[in-house]
């Protein structure tokens, strides 16, 4: 029996009863599809047979010492460079940690790496034409953080090999998951802020005299209290999504909302926010079945300015903020937020560099969330 043959035999052993998350086909179907690309481009014996196995690693029970006895030393070598480390880590530390080793791996590693994504991107936009976005609900992180992986995945491979036949095809079908991405997302409301921190909360004094932030002029000021219970699970799974679920009380009124960062850029943020019923069912496309739980309570006095030129409008938050073990208070912090509510984005950057400018050296850029941060104050607090 040849070694290609041999690994499709293995391969389908080994998964056999699984099924695809995508489009709930039999496993099997993604190595086949796998290993039919590489031989298509002419790939050696060992790249398509270990381009077949490239998944039982990750998602059977068969360990590296067995493939090297079964296919030799380098399909195992391989296989073992294409697997993402296991899944008890969080989505984030696997994809990171895979895309660190794209940059030093085999180009038959990095072979097999764009054959899997060619198919699972193919496959994908394939689900995405018969039943349109509802696919996306299935996998835990979102289409944009799905196609920014990809896209890493795809300048990872152009670094270390910029020849490879593959990267063509998969540019284009990355590129139309970029549409596809921006046309979902861009349905949603966004969320564009600046974050810092203070040490010196006089600093917000200062701030809350404020009455221009370079052309904008200030149109009004008023204060709020607020108490921000956060929700996730034991093992923080919301937190690993870079994505938060907060009930918040300011008054009599109350409101659940979910958070998403999607991008972060040169200080500023930009998150897809869902208030209402809604948001319970975004956080439970991420943590599934798991119960969630408060984790942590924070009690905000915020200072709203809110500053207009022309139709242009920017708010700019002054919060200071504690942090509660039950009802008693055990820390507290301050910051300040510049959120864009209705300025081109040029606009609010040159408000951004106002502030900057006019307060440097007293705030601190922080891409570090509420959350985070009293997460951080609560632990120190119990560990004393």
């Amino acid at each position: 029996m040849s070694l290609v043959r041999k690994a499709l035999a293995f391969a389908a052993e080994r998964h056999a009863g699984q099924l695809r998350k995508g489009d709930g086909k039999p496993f099997i179907v993604h190595p086949i599809a796998v290993g039919r690309i590489l031989s298509v481009a002419n790939m050696p014996e060992k790249v398509i047979a270990a381009g077949l196995l490239h998944d039982v690693l990750e998602d059977t029970p068969t360990r590296p010492a067995e493939l090297a006895r079964l296919f030799g030393k380098e399909v195992a070598s391989l296989v073992k460079e294409v697997t993402e480390p296991p899944k008890r880590h969080s989505w984030e530390y696997r994809k990171r940690a895979y895309l660190r080793h794209m940059k030093k791996a085999s180009r038959g590693a990095l072979a097999i790496s764009c054959a899997d994504k060619l198919h699972n991107t193919a496959a994908l936009l394939a689900a995405y034409r018969r039943e349109g976005p509802v696919v996306f609900g299935r996998f835990s992180r979102g289409i944009d953080r799905k196609v920014e992986y990809h896209r890493e995945v795809c300048e990872a491979v152009r670094a270390a090999w910029p020849q490879c036949p593959f990267l063509p095809r998969l540019d284009r079908l990355v590129a139309q998951l970029e549409i596809i991405s921006k046309e979902q997302t861009g349905r949603e409301p966004r969320e564009v802020e600046a974050k810092f921190l203070v040490r010196n909360p006089a600093v917000l004094s200062r701030l809350a005299h404020l009455r221009f932030l370079g052309s904008f002029r200030r149109i009004s000021s008023r204060p709020e209290r607020q108490e921000n219970r956060y929700l996730d699970t034991q093992d923080l799974r919301l937190r690993q999504a870079r994505a938060i679920l907060k009930r918040r009380r300011v008054g009599a009124k109350t409101e659940t909302t979910f958070k998403r960062e999607i991008s972060h850029r040169g200080g500023v943020s930009e998150r897809i926010e869902v208030t209402g019923p809604e948001a319970v069912l975004r956080a439970r496309k991420i943590v599934g079945s798991r119960p969630l739980q408060e984790i942590l309570n924070l009690r905000t006095f915020r200072r709203r300015l809110l500053f207009a030129c022309g139709k242009d409008k920017i708010e700019l938050d002054l919060d200071q903020v504690d942090v509660l073990r039950g009802r008693r208070k055990i820390a507290r912090h301050w910051e300040v937020e510049l959120e864009n509510r209705s300025a081109g984005e040029e606009h609010f950057r040159e408000a951004l560099a106002e502030l900057k400018r006019s307060f440097r050296g007293e705030l601190r850029s922080s891409r570090v969330p509420k959350v985070e941060i009293g997460l951080r104050l609560l632990r120190k607090e119990m560990n004393r």
